[in-house]
């Protein structure tokens, strides 16, 4: 039997800064496409995060971007923080070797 080295193995995203359950619905969906998964989310606002976390149990739920950063597991991260923020956090999404989005 031949394996198919074309595979692509399956892309583990973190979210970082999803403030609400909003948010968050619109960027978990790539978790219904084949090869993306979410691995964690980074919540700023704790409140709404009891809900989050029950409806997504799939999901790990961490409260420091570091947390996603040296995870060595994931693949991509995707930046939905304020805008101010987005520079810093793009250099440190790219230090720790991994491909960033932003929205």
């Amino acid at each position: 039997m031949i394996k198919n080295s074309f595979m692509k193995k399956l892309q583990k995203i973190g979210l970082i800064e999803c403030g609400s359950q909003e948010n968050l619905d619109r960027f978990i969906q790539p978790n219904n496409i084949q090869g993306y998964q979410f691995k964690k989310i980074l919540i700023i606002d704790q409140s709404s995060a009891v809900g989050i976390k029950a409806q997504y149990p799939e999901v790990e739920f961490v409260y420091d971007t570091m947390q996603i950063l040296q995870d060595t597991d994931i693949d991509h991260v995707i930046i939905s923080a304020p805008k101010e923020n987005h520079k810093s956090m793009i250099g440190d999404v790219l230090r720790s070797g991994k491909t960033v989005q932003v929205f």
